[in-house]
């Protein structure tokens, strides 16, 4: 295999049970794009837009835990509450479809 061959980046992996389309992964990052630490349609959009350009792999933003050391940043994601479990359970059930 010649350094600009990239066709492996394309190919099927298995991950814990879960079959990845490719090898292109799409790290967190923080958009602060959240209101009161609750994801909605910008981070939404945002990672179906990944996944419909090709991304096999998306991590969503960091998020915070139920903790006061975690951060109070509302613009960022938390992961605590019925109402952050709600709005990823929107997220991730909206890049499913996208596939």
């Amino acid at each position: 295999m010649q350094a600009s061959d990239f066709s492996g980046l394309f190919e099927p992996f298995q991950l814990r049970g879960v079959t990845v389309p490719n090898r292109i992964v799409m790290p967190a990052m923080g958009l602060e794009a959240c209101h009161d630490g609750l994801p909605g349609a910008l981070v939404e959009r945002h990672c179906v837009d990944r996944v419909s350009g090709g991304t096999g792999l998306l991590m969503t933003e960091g998020v915070y835990i139920d903790h006061h050391s975690s951060g109070d940043n509302p613009v960022l994601g938390r992961f605590h509450g019925e109402d952050a479990f709600a709005a990823w359970c929107r997220v991730v059930d909206a890049v499913h479809a996208a596939g």
